[in-house]
């Protein structure tokens, strides 16, 4: 299980990410803890699935969307813009904000944070590269010796 998560964005696809560097600038950013925050962002989601929210229930503060979206940026590092990798320092990532998650509709602000944050706190399945590792394991079967071979 990861932490980070890769998430279309802006005018590519980036890694989020929040170390603990991150964190502690996100908590002094949003004048709260991880935990709170968290909660903060969270609530309002529905319970079976995270990706969907509910605005009449919400209680996130602006600055939660903003600083979780700004810092997993910084602590994911990385992202594909036009199939070439990019690396995402604190300028590029105030970039991105000021241009793109600023003009989002908070909606999509508040899907992106709830993402990254849901990633960090409770870890993440790829769904692809679970499929992935299922397929190889399936391609390949032990051999009375003990080794394993792929399967043709």
């Amino acid at each position: 299980m990861q932490t980070h998560i890769d998430l279309a964005f802006a005018d590519g696809t980036y890694r989020f990410a929040l170390g603990l560097g991150e964190i502690a600038e996100l908590q002094t950013k949003c004048k709260a803890g991880i935990g709170a925050i968290f909660a903060r962002v969270l609530q309002g989601r529905l319970a079976e699935d995270i990706t969907v929210g509910h605005p009449a229930y919400a209680a996130y503060h602006f600055e939660d969307l903003v600083e979780t979206v700004r810092h997993g940026l910084i602590g994911g590092g990385e992202g594909i813009v036009n199939d070439q990798e990019v690396k995402v320092g604190a300028l590029r990532a105030n970039q991105l904000v000021e241009r793109y998650l600023l003009a989002m509709p908070l909606m999509e602000q508040w899907n992106l944070a709830a993402a990254i944050l849901h990633a960090k706190v409770n870890g993440y399945v790829d769904p692809d590269a679970q499929k992935k590792s299922a397929e190889e394991a399936e391609a390949e079967t032990m051999t009375a010796d003990g080794s394993i071979t792929p399967v043709p």
